[in-house]
């Protein structure tokens, strides 16, 4: 089989974010259960195609996501000529040009798959204008995408998105390669981390409530939670630090990898996945966070409806209220204290390289599009 690849992330940068990783895993996934990929890339400010390992130079980069995009969906179809037997786009950019493209490749590719992590059904509150008016501009072009696309691959529950029939996967990790540490707390203290692009559906800003509430109701441990990354809401949540008189336990860390990610881990004992996607009008995820704490063997807390990880709640992890509420960390606490370090990291460790491959994913995309 051989699949063409399109993803609109910069996937071929160091130090790159999750999703991009996310994204040359996959590619790395598909290849190594014997599927030949070509993708498109960006590097030092040029879009690539890598067809066969030689890379063709498409166009420039640019200072406009939309306009390179669409130029190089322009320039793309004289690439394919009939040689690829699925179209796998993880797009959530759709434009003209695009419709255009995939018209083209429906008549040249056999079989063609658009992967949408986060269905939303409407904007997530307080984004901006522009964002709002944008969310239904594309709308349009969402109600005639099943005319060109065979399956939306997705992570929700929905049978059916913008009518075309979905495929539900997991999220999951390819990197295993990671370090493990004594994640036991030390008394009378308690070390959070949370890592994330800050967006409004990650809900840090719930901890910070949180912290600021369990000292006001005469709390003595030592909480801090270490906050890595950055985001548009990162302002407004050192500002929640700020007037809730916990900005001390509230450690902006700034974007963080390799050892340094791993020195921040090392003296953490919970981390925190997203606590807020309810605010995007979703309830259930597969929240590539969660796989990536799963992997290093560290216990967390999320809220949202998580399936295949519901049956470890209160062993490997701990579920929150799903609302607005202020996290209770002196429940955190306890949990904290009662886990058997030595014990559920590892374990953690070896469920997520049993469980969540990549592999495993694209088999069932692959064992369902050949089924028809």
């Amino acid at each position: 089989m051989k699949c063409l690849f399109i993803a609109n992330y910069i996937v071929y940068k160091d130090n790159a974010n999750g999703v991009a990783k996310k994204i040359k895993d996959q590619i790395l996934s598909l290849r190594n259960m014997g599927v030949e990929v070509d993708y498109v890339f960006v590097k030092d400010g040029i879009v690539y195609f890598n067809e066969d390992g030689h890379c063709h130079q498409i166009c420039q980069q640019g200072d406009s996501f939309h306009k390179y995009w669409d130029v190089m969906l322009t320039k793309l179809p004289k690439f394919i000529n009939k040689k690829y037997d699925l179209l796998y786009m993880r797009m959530d950019y759709i434009s003209s040009k695009m419709l255009q493209f995939l018209k083209y490749c429906k008549i040249n590719i056999n079989k063609r798959c658009l992967e949408i992590p986060t269905f939303q059904h409407k904007p997530e509150p307080g984004a901006r204008l522009t964002t709002v008016a944008a969310f239904y501009f594309r709308k349009v072009y969402h109600r005639r995408l099943h005319k060109y696309i065979d399956r939306i691959v997705t992570f929700s529950d929905d049978e059916f998105i913008y009518k075309i029939p979905t495929i539900r996967i997991e999220n999951c990790i390819s990197n295993v390669d990671v370090k493990v540490y004594d994640y036991s707390p030390r008394p009378n203290e308690l070390n959070l981390i949370g890592v994330a692009m800050m967006t409004p559906s990650h809900g840090f800003d719930r901890v910070i409530r949180g912290i600021s509430e369990y000292y006001k109701n005469g709390g003595k441990d030592d909480i801090k939670f270490y906050v890595v990354g950055d985001g548009n809401v990162k302002g407004q949540w050192q500002k929640n630090a700020e007037e809730l008189n916990v900005a001390d336990h509230v450690v902006f860390t700034g974007k963080k990898d390799g050892e340094d990610l791993n020195e921040l881990f090392s003296k953490s004992n919970i981390a925190v996945a997203s606590l807020a996607i309810f605010r995007k009008k979703c309830n259930k995820c597969s929240e590539l966070k969660i796989r990536e704490y799963f992997l290093r063997g560290i216990p967390f807390i999320y809220s949202a409806n998580e399936p295949s990880i519901e049956k470890y709640n209160e062993i490997f992890c701990k579920k929150v209220e799903h609302n607005e509420s202020p996290i209770d960390i002196s429940d955190v606490i306890e949990f904290a204290h009662i886990i058997n370090y030595g014990e559920v990291s590892p374990a953690m460790h070896s469920y997520a390289i049993n469980n969540f491959r990549w592999e495993q994913q694209f088999q069932k995309i692959i064992d369902e599009l050949g089924g028809e």
